[in-house]
């Protein structure tokens, strides 16, 4: 099973009260990051939103960079959590397993909340050095877990190789974002195009692919 994903470390939030106050912070400001960005996502915005005084929500978060590295750690650690319940369901079997992940993967690329806070999380991060630091996690993180499951159908690639395929085939799934949704619909639809990223993802956790 995939280790579980890091704590929010919010600012101050000491109690179980305070801890579930400061999720709902996050959450009310990862909503608003991505549907008007990160730009917007400002201390008395954000007070609007929950119903809370900018003294009390200072409190949690004294200072906007602070909130919104929270807000990218919260975002990271709720892609975790999405796919350790993606990966809890798959079936057992290795390769079917890596199968419907990788369908679990094209899934996302329909969702346009998902790629909204992913295109905001970048936004931010190439200004902010933690940023930067926050969403390679996400990066780290998946590849590792990508490359558990290549190797469990490739017992003979070393965890170099594994590492390698399982970024190269995570980088084609993410990459191929824009081809799906509404920004793939105005694109034009290409119809097989899912089944041809299956099939290229799988061809390249196998080492198939040259």
């Amino acid at each position: 099973m995939p280790p579980s994903s890091h704590p929010i470390p919010p600012a101050r939030s000491a109690s179980a009260k305070g801890r579930r106050t400061s999720e709902s912070i996050l959450a009310t400001a990862l909503k608003i990051m991505g549907e008007e960005g990160y730009a917007n996502l400002t201390i008395g915005r954000i007070a609007a939103a929950t119903g809370m005084r900018k003294g009390n929500l200072q409190y949690h978060f004294p200072s906007k960079p602070g909130l919104l590295r929270a807000v990218l750690r919260f975002q990271v650690d709720r892609q975790k959590e999405g796919w350790a319940a993606a990966y809890a369901v798959a079936p057992r079997e290795p390769l079917d397993r890596l199968r419907y992940m990788i369908r679990y993967e094209l899934s996302l690329n329909a969702d346009e909340v998902v790629k909204a806070r992913a295109k905001e999380k970048w936004a931010f991060a190439a200004h902010d050095d933690e940023g930067r630091r926050i969403a390679a996690d996400w990066y780290s993180w998946v590849a590792e877990r990508y490359a558990e499951l290549i190797g469990a159908i490739d017992a003979a690639a070393n965890s170099r190789t594994r590492r390698v395929r399982a970024a190269t085939m995570y980088a084609l799934l993410e990459g191929s974002a824009p081809y799906f949704g509404k920004t793939g619909r105005a694109a034009g639809a290409i119809p097989g195009l899912g089944q041809g990223l299956e099939t290229a993802a799988l061809a390249i956790a196998r080492g198939l692919a040259r």
